[in-house]
């Protein structure tokens, strides 16, 4: 082999060398340059706070939607009066009922039974 021969793969390998070395020079300086754009940025937004922006201004409604507070009053109070008014007539009933000596046993006897289902005694 003569000299020349010898020399081209070294240049070859050389010009790889020198290639991928610039490529990684170009790639490093474009990553600092991101980099510091990305902090400045950053600096930026924190300075500047929560940006809001108001698309369009609110307005009250024309027609009033449900539920209706109105409504939903009145029947809760008129839910409890009936609740309450079936409470008084079953305690009245049951007052009534512990006149009678028969009566009175059996509502004993269930008491009993029932206290035992929910653990009292």
């Amino acid at each position: 082999l003569t000299r020349a021969e010898k020399e081209e793969p070294v240049s070859t390998s050389d010009s790889d060398y020198i290639t991928k070395f610039r490529e990684f020079k170009y790639n490093e300086t474009l990553f600092e340059l991101f980099a510091k754009q990305y902090e400045m940025a950053r600096v930026d937004e924190s300075r500047e706070g929560a940006v809001i922006q108001v698309v369009d201004v609110a307005l009250a409604p024309e027609v009033k939607s449900k539920p209706r507070r109105g409504v939903i009053a009145i029947l809760a109070t008129v839910a409890t009066g009936m609740m309450a008014l079936i409470f008084v007539f079953i305690r009245n009933g049951v007052r009534g009922a512990r006149q009678t000596p028969e009566s009175a046993e059996r509502i004993s006897r269930l008491t009993k039974s029932w206290s035992g289902v929910f653990g009292r005694r």
